[in-house]
C-alpha cells in the first residue's frame, strides 16, 4: 500500500455515511492528491519526494476530515437528499402500478363472489326450499342458515352496511394524509375481500349441502306424490291467472303465470312426468314433456301472455295435458272438468 493510500485510509476511516458515500470521497481526494504528485514531479522532484509533498501541503489526516466536514458537508448532503428522492420517485411509481392491479384484482375477485352469492340466492336455494317444503322435510341446516343470511345481507342492514363503508372509505381518502395511504388501502381491501370469501364459501358450502339433500330426497321418496302436487299447484295457478287477465291485472296475471310454470317446471322431468301415466303407456312420457315445453312457450313466465287469444291458447294446452294425465284412473287431476 503506497503513502497516498495509507493517508486516504486515515481520512476516511472514521469519516460519516455510508460505504458508497466514503469511496466517492475517497475517489475525489486521490484524484487532487494525484494532480498534486505529477505537478510536483514536473518541478523536478523524485516520485517519493513528490508523493510526500503533496501529502504534507494537503494536510495532517484529521485536518483533512474536519476541512471535508465543513466545507463540503452541505453538498454531501445535498448529494444523499437527491440520491434518496430518485429513489423513493423510482419505488413510489413501481409501488403505484402493483399497488393498482393488487385493488383491481380484489375488487374483482369480490364482485364475482358477491354475484355468484346473489345467483345462488336468487335462483337456487327458493327452488330447494320449495323441494323441501313439498316434501314434508326441513331444509338442512346450513342451507337454511345462509339463506337467513342472505335476507339480511340482502335487505335493508345490508344496504346500511354498504353505505356505511362506502362513507368510511370517502373519510378516509378525505382525511387521511399518511404516507402509507396506499398500504392501508390495499389492506382494508384485501381483509374486506377475506371477509368476502368467508361468506361466498359459507354460501357455496350451504348450496351444496342442499342440493346434495335435494338429490337424495327425491330419489328416496316415491315421486308421485310430489307431482301430484305440483299439478294441483298448477292448476290453482291456472285459475289465479285466469281471474287476474279478466280483471285486467297486469301484476296479478304475472305472478299466476310465474307460478304456473314454477310448478310446471317440476314436472318436466321424465322421472316426474312416468308417475303421472299408467305404467302400461310409457309412451307417454315424451307426450307429456311435449306439452310442457309448448306451453312454455305460449306463456314463457308471463311474457308471451297479451290477451285472452294468448291465454285460451295456453289453456287448450293445459287441458290436452290434464288429458293425458286422467289415463290413470287413480288419479282425479285437479283442475279436470
Amino acid at each position: 500500500m503506497n503513502e497516498i493510500d495509507k493517508y486516504l485510509d486515515e481520512v476516511c476511516r472514521t469519516l460519516g455515511g455510508s460505504h458508497d458515500l466514503r469511496e466517492h470521497v475517497r475517489e475525489e481526494i486521490k484524484d487532487h492528491l494525484t494532480d498534486a504528485v505529477e505537478a510536483n514531479v514536473a518541478k523536478g522532484l523524485s516520485k517519493e519526494d513528490a508523493t510526500r509533498k503533496a501529502i504534507e501541503d494537503f494536510g495532517k489526516p484529521e485536518e483533512t476530515r474536519s476541512g471535508l466536514e465543513s466545507l463540503y458537508g452541505h453538498s454531501l448532503t445535498a448529494f444523499l437528499v437527491d440520491r434518496a428522492m430518485a429513489w423513493k420517485e423510482s419505488n413510489m411509481k413501481s409501488g403505484w402500478k402493483w399497488s393498482f392491479t393488487a385493488m383491481a384484482i380484489l375488487v374483482t375477485v369480490m364482485a364475482m363472489e358477491l354475484l355468484l352469492s346473489f345467483g345462488s340466492f336468487v335462483f337456487i336455494f327458493p327452488r330447494l326450499q320449495d323441494n323441501f317444503q313439498t316434501q314434508g322435510e326441513p331444509l338442512p341446516a346450513i342451507a337454511a342458515a345462509a339463506l337467513k343470511g342472505a335476507l339480511f345481507l340482502y335487505g335493508p342492514w345490508g344496504w346500511a352496511l354498504l353505505i356505511a363503508a362506502l362513507v368510511a372509505w370517502g373519510l378516509f381518502e378525505w382525511r387521511s394524509k399518511s404516507e402509507n395511504k396506499a398500504v392501508i388501502r390495499l389492506t382494508c381491501t384485501a381483509c374486506l375481500t377475506l371477509v368476502v370469501t368467508v361468506v361466498f364459501a359459507f354460501v357455496a358450502l350451504g348450496t351444496v349441502v342442499g342440493l346434495a339433500g335435494a338429490a337424495s330426497l327425491n330419489y328416496q321418496l316415491d315421486p308421485r306424490p310430489y307431482a301430484i302436487t305440483r299439478v294441483s299447484d298448477a292448476a290453482a295457478a291456472m285459475t289465479r291467472l285466469q281471474s287476474a287477465m279478466q280483471a285486467g291485472d297486469k301484476e296479478g296475471a304475472a305472478n299466476a303465470s310465474y307460478s304456473f310454470m314454477d310448478a310446471l317446471s317440476a314436472l318436466a322431468t321424465p322421472r316426474t312426468a312416468r308417475r303421472l301415466i299408467p305404467p302400461k303407456d310409457p309412451q307417454l312420457v315424451e307426450r307429456i314433456l311435449s306439452l310442457i315445453a309448448t306451453m312454455h312457450d305460449q306463456n314463457h313466465w308471463g311474457r308471451n301472455l297479451r290477451d285472452q287469444k294468448d291465454l285460451d291458447e295456453l289453456m287448450k294446452t293445459w287441458g290436452l295435458l290434464i288429458k293425458e294425465i286422467q289415463h290413470d284412473e287413480s288419479f282425479a287431476a285437479p283442475g279436470a272438468g
